[in-house]
């Protein structure tokens, strides 16, 4: 997997998350925070699995780009499904 272009706004998720040290279950909690949604083991679970897909670039976290804006103190971090700033 390690040879696969990702795309930018995968590379950049991960690089700010890895910036503050969060594990994919931290990022989970704090993206679910940023909505004021109780991070239940369940929810944080599943965010968890998905936060996997969107670090391999799988699929654009079009739903949660508010969330990430939001966790990582960055106010319109995504537009037209890319990450913006570095």
């Amino acid at each position: 997997m390690a040879d696969r272009h990702l795309p930018a706004w995968a590379t950049r998720i991960s690089f700010e998350r890895e910036a503050r040290q969060w594990g994919k279950w931290e990022m989970a909690r704090r993206l679910l925070g940023s909505l004021n949604i109780e991070p239940t083991q369940a929810k944080v679970k599943n965010l968890a699995r998905q936060i996997l897909d969107w670090k391999k670039g799988k699929h654009f976290p079009r739903d949660w780009a508010e969330a990430y804006s939001r966790a990582f103190g960055r106010a319109d971090a995504f537009s037209d499904g890319e990450m913006i700033g570095g």
